[in-house]
């Protein structure tokens, strides 16, 4: 009969609901006690039904989804106080925050203004923002001279491996006052005249020195690029592609004729080329 009894006795086995039950239950106490989870289980499953209890003394490995969820109830836990910290301190923050440029600049210092203001500034800003805001003598006095140095020497290396030619004619006109053999425009004496439009920068300074001595160069920002500022009388224009927009294209070609109008889709080295080609009359492609 004993052996018939012990083969008719069911296993018990938690639902996910009384999982959970169990596990709020053993969070609270938790709080309280230094016991282990499994011990606290122990003594808390009692709360359940008789017929819902597991006889003996539960082990840790038998309490696999409790721990699992205790452990994740207090993860949720540790990082809603640590939210909580943070957004206190940006409180705390901003109920003294000043509140002028002056009160800015006297009440905190250069470490405390980049941390907390550099990672919005990063979101908000851009490169193109700060040059509009600030002028170049602004952004270059926040930067090292020895920085600024090594990228000048940089640009005059870069220019060197580029264009060894252009030097070596330099230094021959250094040496020796006699002309070299430079281009000249074959348009019968007269000069041509030729609109660069779009530009960014100082780049028009990098074309002028090169082709300058060539032709009669007028350099347009699209910014201040306008009807009645459109080059007209120009005997070429040429539009920077990556900078003019549709809407520019239009109106240039609106006003001049397009004959006269190219676009140009890669970088001042090429640009320097066609104008040297336009000069010597050679037919610039559209």
């Amino acid at each position: 009969m004993q052996a018939e009894a012990k083969t008719k006795k069911t296993v018990i086995r938690w639902t996910d609901e009384e999982w959970d039950k169990l596990a709020d239950a053993v969070c609270r106490t938790r709080k309280n006690s230094p016991d282990s989870i499994a011990s606290i289980a122990n003594r808390l499953q009692k709360q359940f039904p008789k017929d819902r209890q597991r006889p003996g003394i539960l082990t840790t490995a038998a309490l696999q989804p409790l721990v699992e969820r205790v452990q994740s109830r207090e993860r949720e836990e540790q990082a809603k106080a640590e939210k909580v910290d943070q957004l206190q301190a940006k409180l705390s923050f901003f109920e003294d925050a000043p509140s002028t440029r002056e009160e800015l600049l006297t009440t905190l210092t250069d470490d405390e203004i980049r941390q907390h203001f550099l990672p919005r500034l990063y979101q908000m800003m851009t490169p193109d923002d700060v040059v509009k805001v600030f002028s170049s003598e602004q952004i270059l006095c926040t930067m090292g001279t020895g920085d600024l140095a090594a990228v000048v020497a940089k640009r005059i290396i870069e220019r060197i491996e580029e264009e060894p030619a252009q030097v070596l004619v330099q230094m021959q006109e250094a040496k020796a006052p006699a002309p070299v053999n430079r281009l000249k425009p074959q348009t019968n004496g007269k000069r041509k005249r030729i609109a660069v439009i779009g530009l960014s920068g100082d780049e028009w300074r990098h074309i002028r020195d090169k082709v300058g001595h060539l032709c009669d160069l007028e350099f347009i920002e699209v910014d201040r690029l306008r009807t009645e500022n459109v080059p007209r009388n120009a005997d070429k224009v040429i539009l920077c592609a990556k900078c003019v927009s549709h809407k520019h294209r239009t109106m240039v070609r609106s006003v001049v004729e397009p004959r006269k109008v190219f676009d140009h889709y890669f970088g001042n080295k090429e640009l320097v080329r066609k104008i040297e080609g336009s000069c010597r009359g050679e037919v610039m492609a559209k």
